[in-house]
């Protein structure tokens, strides 16, 4: 049995590596990643100030004006912030929060946005500059520059309760389109396509047992969805290495986790959410009569990302809840997110690994079944 399964395997993945459609499909995510990310970065620099205009800071405190030099930032007091920032009189505001300073901008805003990125900068240069000592001098109130990472908060409007990073949001359902985009024709081939052939027939009168047959071409589903998912994730690692300037106006200086970290989870959860996708297309394809139907099936089932990953992207990191963890899919768009914004948790990795694992083998059984009726070539 062995044999025959490794036989079906070997063959279907030949007919992989010589087809030049598939081969650009899984490379693709390496280009573009890294061209997206240069055409945002290119735009948002685009998008800064020149150097004789003044960034608008709005602020409660008066010694907030000792961390910022007077030639490259204005500065409006008010009691009310936020609201500056808001009603577009100002481009950033800058308060004492709770752990230290806290950043608000505008993320509908591209000029609120690439200020953010100056103040961020300043702050950071103020940590270790000699300004620390000159504010204790002049009486100034030296705990704003406290020794915790400053806040960043998201205050637009139209970006309701969402996520202040914009990356952290958009990563998750690239990957996961991208893992469904890479085994989808490779999917309906291997079933569907075979109908159409009326190859599948010949197949079917071999001493191959459908078992194995099945098992073949799921593995081979699988191990296009995974390096689909690889490329992927090394597209999106080469485009932060190139363009590590976007990170900071988007906020992923949340991202507090070692990477290594970050991407041996991520693998972990999108890896077993790769063998759900399989399970779902290969279940997909033999349960349809032609490559047509089973397109198009597919191609509804692939836009399933895109709306879930809308729900994600609006719904604050403590909203999370467990429950979205048996949600296949969704639970890795989430956890994605989380994982970015420097939030891991264990239960939440753990329950979305078993979770996708058992309904990604729910289906196969019930895709062998299928696949073992006489109506599969019908």
């Amino acid at each position: 049995m062995r044999g025959e399964y490794f036989i079906v395997l070997k063959k279907e993945m030949l007919e992989i590596l010589r087809d030049r459609r598939s081969m650009i499909t899984l490379l693709m995510p390496i280009i573009m990643f890294p061209l997206l990310f240069s055409i945002i970065n290119f735009q948002l620099k685009a998008a800064k100030k020149d150097d004789n205009e003044k960034t608008v800071l709005s602020i409660t405190d008066e010694n907030i004006k000792l961390l910022f030099p007077e030639n490259k930032f204005d500065f409006c007091l008010t009691d009310t912030p936020e609201n500056a920032v808001a009603e577009g009189k100002a481009d950033c505001a800058v308060l004492n929060g709770e752990n230290g300073l806290c950043v608000a901008y505008d993320a509908s805003s591209v000029k609120s946005t690439t200020a953010l990125n100056s103040v961020v900068t300043y702050l950071n240069m103020m940590r270790e500059s000699a300004v620390y000592n000159e504010i204790v001098n002049c009486g100034g109130n030296a705990d704003i520059l406290n020794e915790t990472l400053f806040e960043m908060r998201v205050i637009s409007p139209e970006s309701g309760n969402g996520s202040s990073s914009v990356l952290a949001s958009l990563a998750p359902s690239l990957l996961i389109m991208l893992i469904f985009g890479g085994g989808m024709s490779v999917a309906v081939d291997a079933f569907a396509g075979e109908k159409d052939r009326k190859t599948l027939e010949n197949l079917l009168l071999t001493k191959v047992r459908r078992g194995s047959l099945y098992s073949a071409k799921l593995t081979n589903v699988v191990i296009v969805s995974l390096v689909s998912m690889i490329t992927s994730l090394s597209g999106y690692l080469i485009a932060i290495s190139l363009n590590k300037d976007i990170l900071l106006i988007f906020g992923e200086s949340e991202l507090i986790l070692p990477p290594i970290t970050v991407i041996m989870l991520i693998l972990l959860v999108v890896t077993t959410t790769a063998i759900f996708a399989s399970a779902l297309m290969c279940f997909m394809s033999v349960a349809s009569r032609g490559a047509k139907e089973a397109q198009l099936k597919l191609g509804i089932i692939s836009a399933i990302p895109s709306i879930l990953s809308l729900i994600v992207m609006y719904t604050e990191n403590a909203k999370v809840s467990i429950g979205m963890m048996f949600v296949p899919i969704l639970n890795s768009i989430a956890f994605i997110k989380l994982a970015f914004s420097g939030v891991i948790n264990n239960s939440y990795m753990i329950t979305a690994t078993i979770s996708n694992l058992a309904y990604a083998l729910a289906l196969s059984l019930i895709a062998l079944r299928l696949f073992k009726r006489e109506q599969v070539l019908r």
